[in-house]
């Protein structure tokens, strides 16, 4: 799963409007929509992954490889297509 479908994901799961994320994170409506929705664009920086995360109430956090596998299953990237 690619950063943009997570993004997508936890959109719709929490069922979010994409403006209501802009207005989080400052943008406009067209700026958020082309950042989730450009399918010419194959990854974003990491700081516009962890503020858009942070704008849907999520933090990014790296583990060593392993470590997250006592992690209760909430807490896990959700599995689907793409995988």
């Amino acid at each position: 799963m690619t950063e943009i479908e997570f993004l997508n994901h936890v959109i719709k799961a929490k069922g979010i409007k994409q403006k209501d994320v802009a207005d989080k994170l400052g943008i406009t409506t067209a700026a958020m929509w082309d950042r989730i929705n450009n399918r010419a664009r194959k990854s974003m920086s990491v700081s516009t992954f962890a503020a858009m995360l942070d704008a849907l109430g999520y933090e990014l956090i790296a583990v060593p490889r392993g470590a997250a596998d006592g992690l209760p299953d909430a807490w896990k990237a959700p599995t689907g297509a793409g995988e």
